[in-house]
């Protein structure tokens, strides 16, 4: 993906925008881009412009380091012995030297006050899984991870775990 500099008077919103637009939108990918071919025709591009506009995709825009789909394997100490558990990040991105953590969901969400409501019980249901994630990449770069994020597809809204 081709960044450029932020306008002077263009908000972060407004520049996550326009890189969406030059870079994503228009289908100029690249191997290794934010998003792939694929995965651009499997969502609708409004979808897209909704993640990358939000406070949390701008974040994403602006890190050095991003990964997508990042498969991993962990092992952990249990009561009946050692487990090897296997799994991948949706996404996952540095920041100021720790990880950030997205895991993207399908769940029906239909508007605000849904999720007010269900955000506690899928913060439960998605608990197990998410300690994972946030212990794998620990595990293996050293790196602490600093948030961990649900991102609602069809709502555009994240659950902070």
């Amino acid at each position: 993906m081709k960044l450029e500099e932020r306008h002077y008077a263009e908000t972060a919103r407004e520049y996550a925008l326009r890189m969406l637009k030059e870079n994503i939108i228009s289908m100029e990918l690249k191997p290794g881009a934010m998003v792939s071919e694929n995965e651009l025709a499997a969502v609708h591009p409004r979808l897209l412009v909704r993640l990358f506009a939000s406070p949390l995709g701008v974040r994403m825009l602006a890190a050095g380091e991003l990964h997508r789909e990042w498969a991993f394997t962990y092992r952990r100490e249990t009561e009946d012995g050692a487990q090897l558990l296997q799994g991948v990040i949706d996404c996952c991105f540095i920041e100021n030297g720790q990880w950030v953590l997205l895991d993207y969901k399908t769940t029906r969400v239909e508007n605000a006050a849904e999720l007010a409501h269900r955000a506690p019980q899928l913060r439960k249901t998605c608990a197990a899984q998410m300690i994972i994630y946030h212990r794998a990449p620990e595990a293996a770069t050293g790196m602490p991870v600093r948030e961990t994020y649900l991102y609602l597809t069809n709502l555009g809204e994240t659950i902070r775990m």
